[in-house]
């Protein structure tokens, strides 16, 4: 009998459970996939602020503009709408965002915010920018006039401002990664001493237990792994997963609500990030 009969038999749909051996060889390979993809991550807490300045890090709120800069606008002529403002030297010490400098994620009001594809940059629906260094901030009253996005479909209301705090930790390949990403077929082959070529056909309790075992990761965040159906589109060139730039989750408690309670996603190239070009952005908006 080959090594996946063996499989389909001892994980069959006429066994009530894993037996305790079968329980620890998936336990061990759970674990060995998670030492082998732990990469670090910023969670992110977000708290509604009415008390914060140009420059912290927020989602909404006031933006922080150069004196003389102008606001990012769509195709229309419209300002986009600052969703998230990261000033990096208010991060716990990473190795995913610079140490200083100031990054802005702005997006066009059209409603759109949240999906599971990616797509590619474009300046008129989404803009990033990187302030290196912080210069004297344009007057809000010099742009508030037409900064207003009353009634306009966004993940929360756009009068609204959050203060994040950081916490650091580790994130690693849920089921769904795994699924999706070659890298860690040896790892099964080690384990089971079989060779495949994916893993989307795994018998239903191997899945159903994988699941448990290597669950999906939630919230606000940087860094880590994203969680959408687009895969493929979420791999880098070097064939890694791309860097998360910034999720937004679906919070109703502080009235942060993405379209049907998903997330928003921006991903980027290590390589890219590493030389500040923010040119091909891929987002799940």
């Amino acid at each position: 009998m080959g090594v996946w009969q063996w499989l389909q038999t001892i994980f069959s749909e006429g066994e009530d459970r894993l037996t305790d051996k079968q329980l620890t060889r998936l336990e061990n390979f759970a674990q060995a996939v998670k030492t082998a993809t732990a990469r670090q991550v910023i969670h992110i807490q977000a708290l509604p602020s009415a008390n914060l300045s140009i420059t912290d890090s927020k989602f909404g709120g006031i933006p922080y503009l150069p004196k003389g800069a102008t606001l990012p606008t769509a195709r229309n002529g419209k300002p986009l709408f600052m969703l998230a403002q990261i000033n990096c030297s208010q991060l716990l010490e990473n190795n995913i965002y610079p140490r200083k400098g100031l990054l802005q994620i702005w997006v066009a009001a059209n409603g759109k915010y949240a999906g599971n594809q990616y797509y590619s940059y474009s300046p008129h629906t989404q803009r990033v920018i990187y302030y290196p260094t912080l210069e004297e901030a344009t007057d809000y009253d010099k742009f508030k006039q037409v900064y207003q996005f009353e009634g306009k479909p966004l993940p929360f209301a756009p009068t609204k401002a959050y203060r994040l705090i950081f916490t650091q930790g580790t994130d690693t390949f849920s089921y769904e990664q795994l699924r999706f990403n070659h890298s860690l077929l040896p790892l099964w082959k080690t384990y089971f001493g079989e060779q495949r070529e994916n893993f989307l056909l795994l018998p239903e309790k191997i899945a159903e237990k994988l699941k448990e075992l290597l669950p999906t990761s939630r919230g606000h965040r940087i860094g880590g792994y994203s969680e959408v159906d687009d895969n493929a589109q979420a791999v880098g060139s070097d064939g890694l997963p791309k860097i998360l730039l910034l999720r937004i989750d679906t919070d109703e408690k502080v009235g942060i609500r993405c379209k049907d309670n998903e997330a928003v996603n921006f991903l980027i190239e290590k390589d890219d990030f590493q030389a500040l070009d923010f040119s091909r952005i891929q987002h799940s908006l």
